[in-house]
């Protein structure tokens, strides 16, 4: 009995999973495949949550210079007509979302990004030093998960209507401790396989 304990004890968890649904297993060839797949659209959505902050930046804020009235290159004024750009052709139609649009806007979005950084930095110290002591499994998959849902908090500030800067802080912050955990983790899982 305690044979087939450690053994269920060793089954990764997403393997457990399939079986508990499907009621039967899978060859080892579709595991593979399925392991790969996975793996990929998760490492990549994983990676891809970095992102959202500095895409959505322009709408938050969507005139962080109101004195330049240049269009960058190679458009250039030379290229546009007046028809195209408008009535208002250096002004946006967007108005922003507080407390970004405001005075100091942009310094707002700046510390965010500052902020995220700087505990994405301190947590992949404390991550390399966790991922040598515990499974690295489920440490990748918690950093996966938390990063997913903080930046998701970040976004429900829209549809909660939160205008607290305080609140888009904190969650680039701690979003920023869970994406240290998985360099780390990748590099020491590498690493790990050719050990042994």
């Amino acid at each position: 009995m305690a044979n087939n304990l450690d053994t269920a004890r060793n089954i990764p968890p997403g393997v457990w999973l399939i079986r508990k649904i499907r009621g039967k297993d899978w060859s080892l060839k579709t595991y593979r495949y399925m392991v790969l797949l996975i793996t990929f659209i998760a490492y990549t959505s994983y990676h891809a949550s970095r992102k959202p902050s500095s895409i959505v930046k322009s709408v938050l804020d969507p005139e962080p210079d109101k004195t330049l009235n240049v269009h960058p290159w190679p458009i250039g004024s030379v290229f546009l007509k007046d028809e195209i750009l408008g009535k208002n052709k250096y002004k946006s139609e967007y108005i922003g979302w507080e407390p970004f649009n405001g005075k100091g806007g942009t310094k707002k979005l700046g510390l965010i990004d500052v902020a995220f950084v700087a505990c994405y930095s301190l947590g992949m110290y404390g991550a390399g030093h966790l991922g040598d002591t515990l499974d690295l499994r489920l440490f990748l998959t918690s950093g996966m998960i938390g990063s997913g849902i903080f930046v998701g908090l970040f976004g429900m500030g829209y549809f909660w209507n939160i205008h607290v800067f305080g609140f888009y802080l904190v969650m680039q912050m701690v979003a920023g401790l869970f994406q240290a955990t998985g360099w780390p983790s990748v590099v020491i899982g590498s690493g790990k396989g050719r050990e042994g």
